[in-house]
């Protein structure tokens, strides 16, 4: 299985709140990784550094006090289709292993650990990558160094009272050809916020695997209102959370408090239904915890995507008016910025990209069904989309 985001599974208990950065690493030009990164690294390139040979090791700032963090590192592997499909990846820290998975594509992995105080030491971080390999070696490619994962960013966040938070292995899914690095680094800074699965399956199709609530979630716009007006309070609260069993034998938790529902990816035999709500409790919590930390930077373009379809009910029809609210709902928690992808129009074809607002973007796309979810001419929209509006969004914040 190729594991894209991961998160140590728990039980959650406690109070839900939003995770606070203790530090973080960006490891391309002009970051500051020189000062954290010890043995097994290469050269800083213009984003990123290679970890090499069969370790690496990370020393981060001291740990005053034991805590629950959770330990996000952005990566892209060395690999050569039907070579070497994917790089293994172990992480050890503090002597204990606290993750073990391979990494097959580019991915954001979120790891749940304890960490022990440090006692005015450094914490030390071990990666360790036993199918490093030259590039020379696998294809030709005149460079000798044993290359394993390129590492892009490291946050290091601290759980408030110890909260845990299980967040399962993505459901795996063949990537497409189509792909490029910039495209994942595009899709990369998006975060869908509905209607349906469709953004988190292009992500998935241009191997860029993050972290987010409603991923892969049916969110009604009026759904996602109301729960940003209620601070997502509710999120993760097992008195509104209801699990039900799809056509293809997969659990669903429905959420009543707000209207939203969320796949699991997990089979009914592989888990009881008590099991199973204790895992979403913890899932669920974590990644309300998350979006809200998302939302106060202010570092993702949030998307909306909304198409006309026989099987919606008449609540769920989306106008102009309420993707505003929707965009005001965003920006109270921090200069966030909206892109609605609309169903495209007589003279607005599919593929446009224009601003309508501050903080609002809107797209035009054909509508698209989950079948074509992972074909060209999905993905090609999309890739056109992204684009124009990454670029956009992110001229707008620096005028800002």
């Amino acid at each position: 299985m190729k594991t894209m985001a991961l998160v140590h599974e728990r039980a959650a208990v406690g109070v839900s709140s939003a995770p606070t950065l203790v530090q973080a690493i960006d490891f391309g030009h002009g970051g500051n990784s020189a000062s954290a990164v010890g043995e097994g690294w290469s050269h800083t390139e213009a984003e990123r550094t290679w970890s090499i040979g069969p370790r690496s090791t990370l020393l981060l700032e001291p740990i005053d006090a034991p805590m629950q963090a959770l330990l996000e590192i952005d990566v892209l592997p060395l690999i050569v289709e039907g070579v070497l499909d994917a790089q293994r990846l172990e992480i050890e820290i503090g002597g204990a292993v606290v993750a073990s998975l391979r990494v097959g594509s580019r991915a954001v992995l979120g790891f749940e650990v304890a960490l022990p105080a440090t006692g005015g030491r450094p914490l030390r971080i071990t990666f360790r990558h036993p199918d490093a390999a030259s590039p020379l070696d696998l294809h030709g490619v005149p460079d000798r160094r044993r290359l394993a994962l390129f590492f892009r960013s490291l946050r290091l966040w601290r759980l408030v009272e110890g909260n845990a938070a299980g967040v399962a292995p993505s459901a795996p899914a063949p990537l497409s050809r189509l792909t490029a690095a910039s495209d994942a680094d595009l899709m990369l800074s998006l975060e869908s916020i509905g209607y349906n699965c469709e953004l988190g399956s292009v992500q998935r199709a241009f191997a860029a695997e993050p972290l987010g609530l409603f991923r892969f979630a049916t969110t009604p716009i009026e759904s996602l209102i109301a729960l940003l007006d209620d601070g997502l309070a509710r999120i993760g609260d097992p008195a509104c959370m209801r699990v039900r069993v799809n056509e293809a034998d997969e659990y669903l938790v429905e959420d009543t408090a707000y209207g939203t529902s969320y796949h699991t990816w997990i089979k009914r035999p592989a888990m009881t239904e008590a099991d199973l709500m204790r895992r979403e409790v913890g899932r669920l919590r974590f990644l309300r915890r998350k979006l809200l930390a998302d939302l106060e930077e202010g570092e993702k373009l949030f998307v909306f995507k909304w198409q006309p379809d026989d099987r919606l009910k008449h609540e769920d029809t989306v106008d102009e008016s309420q993707i505003r609210r929707l965009g005001r709902g965003l920006q109270r928690y921090g200069a966030n910025t909206l892109l609605w992808v609309a169903p495209h129009e007589r003279f607005r074809p599919s593929g446009l990209v224009e601003a309508i607002g501050e903080h609002l973007i809107k797209a035009y796309s054909l509508p698209f069904f989950p079948s074509e979810w992972d074909q060209p001419a999905c993905l090609d929209t999309w890739r056109t989309i992204v684009r124009q509006a990454v670029p956009l969004w992110q001229a707008r914040l620096r005028a800002a």
